[in-house]
């Protein structure tokens, strides 16, 4: 008996990975949905998710996740204890039923079956009677709204003040290649093509870091020709006289396959800063040229989310603090060598 209850339990534990953590509050008024055990500060929102999950943190998202954990565990009819709870009920009900049919010489069963029943009823008592008392200490410290469960599905709402911080936009797909063939095309052996940078910032940006994967044995990076017109005027690396040292990039991108290179809102000849750019405009112009290789070749930004120093990067400064602004660029280019 000891042993089938444990393996009823141990279920519920190794089912537990594959029960999806969701849950929603509100920020200033809007409604966000999120995934998962964390509430906030994403790198990236997922396919269900609202964009505003990756806000900085505040306190709040504590309680926030709390209840998220809370319902996952406790709420009917999904929650994990109300599922092990009914599973013990029905395995003892049975043993209850048809012990005497099936072993009519041991009564234990019976008795064991009454046991396990009782059992599970004082303990979900005790758990949903900790929930209501959860639910008290939430309502009393002023971070949730209770109607004390008789609203089962919505038992307390979270109310405590969430607020955006000023002027914060979520990332967004801003970061784009574009070619005047398309995302997709073919080239003959030692020709060239041009590949552009488009930056469509979500909110006035400052800096951008770009880090460009490429096929090196397929494609050889000829050139980089900066906007002159945007006001992200100063490209890094820089020689030892103050110019973009565009032919360091090119010779390790063509050792390595990885085109790296920053640009900031600074002017050198003027020797000042310049306004952060708001507006959709043209960074640079790739030139590639084929080698004398058939395949067909990628060049699609490096981009995981980690943070400013790894990858791919819009770079905004919201009061003091430095975030960076680009969700996960999707656009990549094709290039089939004939």
């Amino acid at each position: 008996m000891k042993k089938l209850l444990f393996s009823i339990f141990f279920l519920g534990i190794l089912l537990f990975p594959f029960v999806a953590l969701a849950g929603e509050y509100i920020a200033d008024g809007e409604t966000i949905h999120y995934e998962g055990l964390v509430p906030c500060g994403k790198s990236q929102a997922g396919p269900n998710e609202s964009e505003l999950v990756t806000m900085p943190c505040q306190l709040c998202h504590f309680f926030v996740m709390a209840k998220g954990i809370i319902d996952f565990l406790l709420l009917p009819p999904t929650g994990v204890v109300f599922i092990i709870g009914v599973l013990m009920l029905v395995v003892a009900g049975a043993m209850f039923i048809f012990g005497p049919l099936i072993s009519p010489d041991n009564p234990k069963l019976v008795s064991q079956a009454q046991s396990v029943m009782t059992s599970v009823v004082i303990g979900l008592i005790i758990v949903f009677a900790a929930w209501m008392l959860v639910n008290a200490f939430f309502a009393l410290i002023g971070v949730a709204e209770t109607d004390f469960g008789r609203g089962i599905k919505e038992w307390y709402k979270i109310q405590c003040p969430i607020e955006l911080p000023e002027g914060y936009v979520p990332p967004g797909l801003a970061l784009l290649l574009s070619s005047p063939q398309g995302d997709s095309f073919s080239v003959s052996k030692g020709e060239s093509f041009e590949t552009g940078l488009k930056i469509d910032p979500p909110q006035p940006i400052s800096g951008v870091d770009i880090i460009l994967d490429f096929d090196f044995n397929l494609l050889e990076l000829v050139d980089i020709v900066p906007n002159p017109d945007s006001n992200l005027k100063t490209f890094v690396p820089l020689t030892s006289e103050g110019y973009f040292d565009k032919q360091k990039v090119i010779e390790t991108a063509n050792k390595e396959g990885v085109i790296n290179f920053g640009a900031t809102c600074f002017s050198l000849a003027d020797a000042a800063l310049t306004e952060p750019q708001s507006s959709p405009f043209d960074l640079a112009t790739l030139v590639f040229k084929a080698r004398d290789v058939s395949g067909t070749a990628k060049i699609e930004f490096q981009f995981d989310g980690e943070g400013i120093l790894n990858d791919s990067n819009l770079i905004a400064t919201i009061g003091e603090q430095v975030i960076d602004v680009l969700g996960k660029p999707e656009t990549k280019i094709e290039v089939t060598i004939l």
